[in-house]
């Protein structure tokens, strides 16, 4: 058989390869190439220390076509965790907010006469409410499938991560290219006001 690593020749009864030393037999059976190199959850991985990155790289299996998840891609999810429930629940906060001043602000200035349309400015805090809840829930469900991967669920919570990863980041991409188009539309706006305005009567 052949090194997965460097293409040398090795013999059947060999394990390492003479060349670059990879463990050529685990390979074969799908599983890693360096000693010690265990997945998450098995022995000889400690989910307290934090991995090098030349350490553990990410293994392609090519009879089954699988990406081996290495300790160190468990840990950089563990450490991302934290943040990303901060940001959920950061959002989830100011969704609240926003309603609440949305709701505050038009029963208050409905109570003013001579307010005009000032009321409906509430209704601009909803909508900012109701575009700011979709990437929350995202992001809480991105850190909530993290948890049940370390928490060793398998494949099912990787799979639903980065759909939530997925879905956050088409969001905010839709989000973006709608705003940018509604600022060119006010810049167009703005030019053509202003040379009709510049134009003699």
């Amino acid at each position: 058989m052949n090194c997965p690593v460097c293409g040398a020749n090795v013999p059947d009864t060999q394990e390492n390869c003479d060349k670059c030393g990879a463990v050529v037999r685990a390979h074969q059976a799908g599983g890693y190439e360096q000693p010690g190199d265990r997945p998450y959850g098995q022995p000889g991985f400690n989910p307290g220390i934090s991995y090098a990155a030349s350490e553990y790289v990410p293994r392609y299996d090519s009879d089954s076509g699988d990406i081996k998840v290495t300790p160190l891609m468990m840990e950089h999810l563990r450490a991302t965790r934290p943040w990303v429930k901060f940001l959920a629940i950061l959002g989830f906060i100011s969704v609240g907010l926003m309603f609440l001043g949305g709701l505050i602000m038009m029963a208050t200035l409905s109570s003013v006469r001579g307010a005009g349309p000032t009321p409906a400015i509430g209704l601009l805090y909803w909508l900012f409410a109701l575009l700011y809840i979709a990437p929350a829930i995202f992001l809480n469900r991105y850190a909530t499938a993290i948890r049940e991967l370390l928490q060793g669920g398998g494949a099912p919570p990787m799979e639903k991560a980065m759909e939530s990863q997925k879905s956050f980041w088409r969001y905010v991409g839709i989000l973006t290219i709608v705003m940018l188009c509604i600022y060119a539309l006010i810049i167009v706006i703005a030019i053509l006001v202003g040379i009709s305005g510049a134009l003699p009567r």
